[in-house]
C-alpha cells in the first residue's frame, strides 16, 4: 500500500527547521561532553566504567592491565575499552 501526501510549503519547511535544530542540539550536548584522560587512576577508570572500585579491582584480578610507576597506578582507555570488548556476551 502507497500513500502519498502533499504538505503545505510553510509546514515542510517549519519542520526541516524543527528537524534541524533538534540534530544540531544533539550534536552539541555530544560534542561538549569532556572526554576521559588517556590514563586514569583506578577511581576514575571505575567512573568512566560506571562501575564500582570493587568491581573495578575486581577486573584487575581479571587481567585488566595497568602500570605502577613509583607507586602510582594508571589504567589507560584503550586498555579498558579493549577488556570490556573482550567481555561482551
Amino acid at each position: 500500500m502507497e500513500m502519498k501526501m502533499q504538505l503545505p510549503s510553510d509546514f515542510e519547511t517549519e519542520l526541516k527547521s524543527q528537524i534541524v535544530a533538534i540534530v544540531a542540539e544533539a550534536l552539541a550536548t555530544v560534542t561538549n561532553r569532556p572526554q576521559a584522560p588517556e590514563y586514569m587512576d583506578i577511581g576514575g577508570a571505575a567512573d568512566y566504567l560506571a562501575v564500582s572500585r570493587g568491581t573495578m579491582m575486581k577486573f584487575i584480578r581479571m587481567g585488566l592491565p595497568m602500570f605502577k610507576v613509583d607507586g602510582t597506578t594508571r589504567i589507560k582507555r584503550t586498555e579498558l575499552d579493549k577488556f570490556m570488548a573482550l567481555h561482551t556476551i
